[in-house]
């Protein structure tokens, strides 16, 4: 834009003479807020140039100006002994000696280029230009010369031109006025920190008495909290993964986030992006299984009571659907809640669809079956469902990846309805137990769920491994016996996770920025609270880290105690909070960690600190 050129050529450039340096100017006049109040300290500059600028005193007065001397007869002096003059449409270069390159470029006021004349090699003498069709107005030419440059302005009055102030006293019809004229249009630009940026345009070089009022600014928070795409990480280029068989290096504290796999530590916020595609590389080779690629053709139906998702990938096809639920207020397109299952919301359809958000119930069972009975599952059997029926009852895909690929392809349609009922961009998923399990799966691996509502997990998703297997009823070994949830790639760490290079706390730190409440009951100790507090705590570490401590939150504090997956109305609070922030798009105080009795002590399980990490992007700082 216009002060950007100008700065640019006037660094390099030690010679170049200022564009209003022959402009006699007086401008001056008041700043006010909307109510009248004066306001000081508020920066007053041209746009064309904000060389020339002034700071507003206590009673918000300000005055700029200069009265350098004129360059007579249209000529600009600049470049050493070289003179520019313009005559019948031509602009007239003088040169004393030869020059290697020399060009000529016109540029108007919002910094786009019009015109440019190279000339490479220029011999001494008079050399001219013929300039095109150019609008009446102002333009600023740029000449250089070798390594010299100077910058003048040139106007257009729509019948002649001019460079600088060359103007005569009155020139009937052409529109410019001795010395008061402004050239073209000028503007004020008026900034003050706690306002919006104030523009006032100028008709005089030469005014007095000009009002400027600046309406305050509402700080709002900037929500990216969800992408348009599955994986932004996709493009990082992951080192091939040793087979669990050959792991030896044994931790028995949760893992340091912050090392990349070859052990060095990222120093900057822009690292996470890989590092986090290593975290999910990593959770897919040895503990969920893998994700395929996303299919070669999604379609479907989104309708104010249903979604149809249909399936075709490497010559097979497959259908499904879920029901929705539209709340009573608002007005569509409804941020939504996947809740996964379709046989209740333990979080509450009504508490949800009151804050006008829509539910989507979503039957996982139909994308992958649980075997039966429970408690000692034969995985040597092909796994079932549509997911398998697609890739083959021996894809490494444990139930809980096949439950995560069937909410993204349910998510791709909602993607390509067009915002009409449901807004793809304000996206929520919940359930408790293995349907808390399965939500955690899905905000995990695709990044346009912009907000995960874990309830009750136990092993599988919020809860540390190692604290699982160290402290909780629900270990490994019972959790992988017990259903098809895992792949069969967990296999060699059950009851053995010293030996995985991650945990869950790795894995909840993959969802920054996006938010994730993590809602728990200390009361029940097979869903190893313990556990997922601790996970929770250093996973926060991470959106710390990253600029964004306020986007996790986590409570597992259920007075009295309940039974597993009853709801706690000391949840509400932090719930409605996360729903009105990451779905709603309204300010609300998230962030917040509240911990039943019983808490393992930190010190035990993390033995790292979190770098302070170059503040190189603002992708993390969502609000």
């Amino acid at each position: 834009m216009m002060l950007k050129l100008h700065h640019a050529i006037f660094i390099f450039c030690s010679f170049a003479f200022l564009v209003f340096a022959d402009i006699e100017m007086s401008l001056s006049g008041t700043v006010k807020d909307s109510d009248g109040a004066a306001i000081a300290d508020a920066f007053v500059a041209l746009l064309s140039d904000s060389t020339i600028n002034d700071t507003t005193n206590a009673l918000g007065e300000f005055i700029i100006g200069n009265t350098a001397a004129k360059h007579p007869n249209g000529v600009s002096a600049g470049l050493a002994h070289n003179q520019v003059s313009i005559k019948n449409r031509q602009i007239q270069l003088t040169i004393t000696s030869p020059v290697k390159s020399g060009s000529v470029c016109l540029f108007s006021v919002d910094g786009k280029m019009h015109e440019i004349v190279p000339h490479g090699k220029i011999e001494s003498g008079l050399h001219m230009f013929n300039l095109g069709k150019l609008a009446a107005g102002f333009y600023i030419m740029q000449i250089s010369l070798d390594q010299a440059s100077v910058a003048s302005r040139l106007i257009n009055t729509g019948t002649e031109f001019f460079i600088s102030n060359s103007f005569p006293q009155k020139k009937k019809g052409s529109g410019i006025w001795l010395n008061a004229a402004v050239e073209g249009e000028d503007t004020l630009i008026v900034k003050k920190e706690g306002f919006k940026v104030t523009k006032k345009r100028i008709s005089s070089y030469r005014q007095t008495g000009i009002s400027i009022v600046m309406e305050k600014e509402e700080k709002r928070p900037v929500y990216s909290y969800a992408a348009t795409v599955e994986n932004t990480c996709a493009d990082c280029d992951v080192p091939e993964l040793p087979e669990a068989s050959t792991l030896t290096a044994r931790n028995s504290k949760l893992p340091n986030p912050f090392l990349n796999i070859d052990g060095t530590e990222i120093t900057r916020k822009s690292q996470w992006h890989c590092r986090r595609q290593q975290i999910l590389k990593q959770a897919m080779k040895y503990i969920y299984g893998e994700k395929p690629e996303p299919p070669e053709l999604v379609s479907g139906t989104v309708t104010n009571t249903k979604v149809t998702v249909h399936v075709e990938d490497k010559g097979k096809e497959i259908d499904f659907s879920a029901t929705i639920k539209l709340p009573d207020k608002g007005q569509a397109p409804y941020p939504a809640i996947i809740n996964m299952g379709s046989f209740g919301m333990t979080i509450g359809e009504k508490r949800v669809t009151d804050q006008g958000v829509a539910v989507i119930n979503f039957d996982y069972s139909q994308i992958g079956k649980e075997q039966q009975p429970e408690g000692n599952v034969d995985r040597n059997r092909d796994f079932q469902g549509l997911f398998y029926d697609l890739y083959g009852g021996k894809h490494s895909a444990g139930l809980l990846m096949a439950w995560a690929w069937g909410v993204s392809r349910m998510t791709d349609v909602l993607q390509k309805s067009g915002k009409e009922i449901i807004d793809c961009g304000r996206l929520g998923v919940t359930g408790c137990s293995r349907m808390g399990k399965a939500a955690f799966a899905a905000g995990l691996f695709d990044e346009r769920i912009a907000l995960i509502l874990s309830h009750e997990t136990s092993v599988g998703a919020v809860p540390a491994y190692r604290v699982a297997d160290a402290k909780c009823p629900e270990n490994t070994d019972n959790n992988f016996r017990g259903q098809l949830w895992l792949s069969n790639n967990f296999t060699p760490f059950v009851k053995n996770t010293s030996l995985l290079p991650i945990d869950a706390h790795s894995l909840i730190a993959t969802i920054a920025p996006r938010g994730i409440y993590m809602m728990e009951n200390q009361a029940q100790a097979q869903m190893c609270a313990q556990g997922g507090n601790m996970a929770a705590l250093a996973g926060a570490e991470v959106y710390k880290a990253l600029g964004c401590p306020q986007n996790i939150s986590y409570n597992s504090n259920t007075p009295g105690g309940t039974n597993h997956c009853t709801y706690a109305e000391n949840f509400t609070d932090l719930l409605i909070k996360n729903i009105t922030k990451f779905l709603k798009h309204e300010p609300a105080e998230t962030g917040e960690f509240v911990a039943g009795p019983g808490t393992l002590n930190r010190n035990d399980w993390i033995d790292w600190t979190a770098p302070t990490l170059e503040n190189d992007t603002d992708i993390y700082e969502t609000d």
